[in-house]
């Protein structure tokens, strides 16, 4: 009786190992991405057309061109994790890194920052690739530098209104003092009154008298006439 009983015993922690391999088996082929899920999370991330995608060693071997290249990343088989990326074109350079697109440093900037973009361009600071962008929201505009490889902020600053208007030229402003002042040109100085850049043009009318007219340098308004040497 007793070896009967061992026997069906170990008949039965048999198949609970067998079954309890099987589970085991399918949870872990259950993990690893498929073919097409590994092309959705390079589509996704860099945004290019997929050239070629193979599994080998565990990993996904996948292609991509963009704008700036073609690229080979590499994805872990289970986790899709991004294991590197490399360029391999024929203007490979030593950097590793795939680098944001124009529109897609836009699109980051907009997620960060309220405003509107006037204008990006890329530059470069140091061995980073960077963006620098203008944005302008409530008539206020301030310059963004954006890192070119992850699209966050770097640096924010905001531009002074002299900064992002055009000034009147020192002959446009010498013609308007001279239409209200007839005479001779003698100096043109700039002086900043109430955060607003004026225009001061000196004119010479005779021997006697002289007379400084304060133009503003964006509109070209006329702010004062003041004389020098007049008789009262």
């Amino acid at each position: 009786m007793n070896k009967k009983y061992w026997m069906i015993g170990v008949f039965l922690i048999i198949i609970i190992l067998f079954f309890g391999g099987q589970q085991w088996f399918k949870a872990n082929m259950a993990a690893a991405i498929t073919k097409e899920r590994a092309q959705q999370i390079v589509e996704k991330k860099y945004a290019g057309e997929i050239l070629n995608l193979e599994k080998k060693n565990q990993q996904f071997i996948v292609d991509v061109k963009r704008e700036t290249g073609t690229y080979r990343v590499l994805l872990d088989e289970k986790s899709g994790e991004v294991l590197s990326v490399k360029r391999t074109d024929e203007y490979e350079t030593d950097e590793a890194t795939v680098h944001l697109t124009e529109e897609e440093v836009k699109k980051a900037l907009l997620e960060q920052e309220p405003g509107t973009v006037k204008s990006i361009k890329q530059i470069k600071q140091g061995e980073t690739v960077v963006y620098e962008a203008i944005m302008e929201e409530n008539q206020q505009q301030q310059k963004v530098i954006i890192n070119g490889t992850s699209g966050e902020i770097m640096e924010k600053k905001p531009i002074k209104v002299e900064e992002t208007t055009k000034r009147l030229t020192e002959k446009e402003a010498s013609d308007i003092a001279l239409k209200q002042v007839p005479g001779v040109i003698d100096d043109v100085d700039t002086e900043s009154i109430g955060g607003m850049v004026y225009y001061l043009v000196e004119i010479e009318v005779d021997e006697e008298n002289e007379a400084v007219v304060a133009i503003n340098s964006i509109t070209g308004e006329i702010k004062s006439v003041t004389w020098d040497g007049e008789d009262e």
